[in-house]
């Protein structure tokens, strides 16, 4: 293992993307915040009382080992933390970490040794310059202080021997510390921790020398069938939540589905459909002293929606349970109610809400909302923390866990609610016309404010039509623009096509004509959007474009949207759409190559889309992968290389390349399984606000 310290801000520009985070909060004085890292590396930061800020890093799983230092780092990283307070006054946590390989490690913190020992290492340092000295006694303390007391490379499976190996994408430690649940394709495990089944006591556990700490319990299987909306789905589990009292288990899909089991009898209690795209994350809320609301559960979606549920009467039926199974019959029925209390909207991903007196959510649009969510009236927002601490601007004196929070989710990319698109602008017949280029600018961005995208459109087809280079921001502001007009088609096709498969299949031919008619309104909405940005990108801005990095995003962009016209085009049509497509691609590539670096948000963001084309339009995920993976590789070859101004947007699409690979390596997994098995959704890159370059 390795240790370090912090005590300077210049600290961060070493640092790989940060993918998890857990705050470890102390009735004592001092908390911590434990972050997860692409390299595979896990961080504890500290403040300390002197005023000084301790950083402590470990290297726990397989993923991120290599035989000497120089080799670390290397792997897909840790992916999900979760904890368990083991004392009254918070200085001792456990805590489970996962990896993308599928290693888990326990571990036991005491934060009241780990203060001493960054202290320790601060005045050591400030020693040891003195003397030309390392501290090494100080260093080698903190490495045995942040040390897993137990690891595992790969779950048992909790289920007949001839299955696949137990997956473990997603991690959540339950409230009593005594177990913990995994889930992958199609699949929740449930595992007790060491012979004891005490967290607590996982470190004195003979069986934990042999990675036996996890010990199968039971194997839920999630439903075979999920909703969809293009093709069928794995229902690959991509987060879990238990409730405070342990006795609920939340798991969301790649579906946009969430299952809530009974922790103690694995049974199905609810089915939560009202998402339309992949779930990122689930946590639950319990009732705080004095406040009417009750026990929910926080749903965020890349749907841009954090829907609240009422899951109280759940918990009651699961501790009915306990006392006494329930009928399949009456589970069935229960199953089917879903009580909504609040549909939040952000104006992007919702990757993550944690509740206090109110509800914080956070999204990929780079803000922090603050809900109001108490039963006496309307759920309302009540702030919104636009713009977070920059990386240069932190002090040692200030990295709390509320901090590592902003710097985790700080953003600068978009993807909004939109009106419908009509095919004669509502700005066309405005009283409001812009007379020059920064009257046009400036109007895109108060209609971007208003969420008035085609009046954005609009604005920024004035400007691109100048046949003149477009500014970064300019350019940007055009690729919200449509891109935020072309999603809510896109959707809509999505569900409208999923309708149509279902009727066919139960022969309702009235209906399917109908629907087959909605569905065509739709798509020649969609034809015509991409028609007008293509048209805009031959006739003026990849021609007037002269920079490397104007030159990738505009051929990208064109790739982009001729991929679109291939998702829902038949025959030549779509046959035509997908050789452009690539065409345009290849020419962006080329371009990426030699004027980007690796880790620049544009290529990154070419890269990442397209990877989605070769797998869903040319069906070839052996090159999806391949193009994913060198990207993802090459980008964490060159972290410490990576700007200030492009850090968010780079590490926000690294994410997603890791995502994507992760899903699509299951798939190419199952291919020997029978035809018909469901494929994962892919995620791709969504515009910057502020700019993508």
């Amino acid at each position: 293992m390795s240790a370090s310290y912090l005590l300077s801000a210049e600290s961060w520009s070493g640092l790989a993307p940060a993918w998890a985070i857990l705050t470890l909060p102390s009735n004592l004085g001092h908390g911590a915040a434990l972050s997860a890292h692409a390299d595979g590396r896990i961080r504890l930061w500290m403040p300390l009382p002197s005023g000084n800020a301790a950083l402590l890093a470990s290297v726990p799983h397989a993923s991120a080992r290599g035989e000497d230092e120089a080799q670390r780092g290397t792997g897909i990283g840790v992916g999900f933390l979760t904890g368990h307070q083991l004392s009254k006054e918070g200085d001792a946590w456990g805590v489970l970490s996962s990896a993308m390989d599928g290693s888990i490690s326990y571990w036991r913190l005491d934060l009241q040794k780990l203060l001493q020992a960054g202290e320790e290492a601060v005045h050591g340092d400030e020693q040891g310059a003195a003397s030309h000295h390392s501290p090494a006694t100080a260093q080698q303390r903190q490495t045995d202080l942040l040390t897993p007391v137990a690891s595992v490379e790969a779950l048992a499976a909790p289920f007949p021997s001839g299955e696949k190996a137990m997956e473990a994408y997603a991690t959540a430690l339950s409230p009593t510390g005594e177990s913990f649940s995994a889930s992958g394709e199609g699949i929740i495990g449930m595992y007790d921790l060491g012979r004891s089944g005490s967290a607590a006591q996982v470190a004195s556990d003979e069986s934990t020398a042999s990675g036996s700490f996890a010990r199968p319990r039971r194997r839920i299987a999630l439903p075979e069938k999920p909703r969809n909306y293009t093709k069928e789905r794995k229902n690959f589990g991509t987060c879990l939540a238990y409730n405070s009292s342990g006795n609920l288990l939340a798991c969301g899909t790649d579906s946009g589905q969430v299952f809530v089991y009974s922790a103690d009898a694995g049974t199905l209690l609810a089915t939560i459909s009202d998402h339309a795209l992949p779930i990122r994350f689930v946590s639950f809320s319990a009732s705080m002293p004095g406040s009417p609301t009750t026990d929910h559960l926080h749903v965020c979606s890349e749907d841009q929606a954090l829907t609240l549920h009422d899951v109280m009467h759940l918990s009651n039926r699961a501790i009915a349970l306990r006392a006494q199974p329930t009928s399949a019959m009456d589970i069935d029925q229960e199953t089917q109610a879903s009580t909504v209390v609040a549909n939040l909207r952000h104006p992007g991903w919702v990757t993550s809400a944690a509740q206090g007196p109110l509800l914080a959510s956070t999204s990929t649009d780079g803000s922090v909302r603050l809900w109001d969510t108490g039963s006496g009236g309307p759920r309302r927002m009540v702030a919104q923390l636009r713009e977070g601490p920059r990386r240069q601007s932190v002090k040692p004196t200030t990295i709390t866990p509320a901090l590592a929070t902003c710097i985790i989710f700080e953003s600068s990319t978009t993807h909004s609610l939109f009106s419908p698109y009509t095919k004669t602008s509502i700005f066309q017949t405005s009283n409001i016309m812009s007379e020059t280029r920064e009257d046009s600018v400036y109007l895109a961005k108060l209609a971007e404010q208003a969420e008035r995208y085609e009046e954005m459109v609009e604005n920024m087809k004035r400007v691109a039509s100048s046949d003149q280079e477009l500014t970064v921001e300019e350019r940007n502001l055009l690729s919200v623009a449509y891109k935020n007009v072309i999603g809510a088609r896109r959707a809509s096709w999505r569900i409208v096509s999923s309708i149509e498969q279902k009727e066919e299949s139960k022969g309702n031919e009235t209906q399917v004509t109908m629907i087959k008619k909605y569905r065509e309104k739709i798509e020649a909405e969609l034809a015509q959007i991409c028609e007008d940005i293509l048209d805009v990108l031959d006739k003026h801005l990849i021609p007037s474009a002269a920079s490397g990095e104007s030159k990738v995003f505009y051929h990208k962009m064109k790739g982009d949207y001729h991929r679109y016209l291939a998702e829902f085009a038949t025959g030549d049509k779509r046959k035509d759409s997908a050789d452009k497509s690539l065409e345009a691609y290849k020419a962006a590539s080329d371009v990426a190559v030699t004027e980007l670096p690796p880790t620049h948000p544009i290529r990154l963001g070419l890269a990442l889309n397209f990877s989605v084309f070769y797998y869903e339009i040319l069906n070839s995920p052996d090159r999806a992968c391949h193009l994913a993976k060198q990207a993802f590789d090459d980008a964490i070859a060159e972290l410490d290389t990576l700007s200030e101004e492009s850090y968010k947007d780079s590490t926000l699409i690294m994410q997603l390349l890791r995502d994507n690979l992760t899903l699509w390596t299951s798939d190419m997994a199952d291919a020997a399984a029978p035809e018909g098995a469901a494929a994962p959704e892919k995620v791709e890159d969504k515009p910057a606000e502020a700019g993508e370059a």
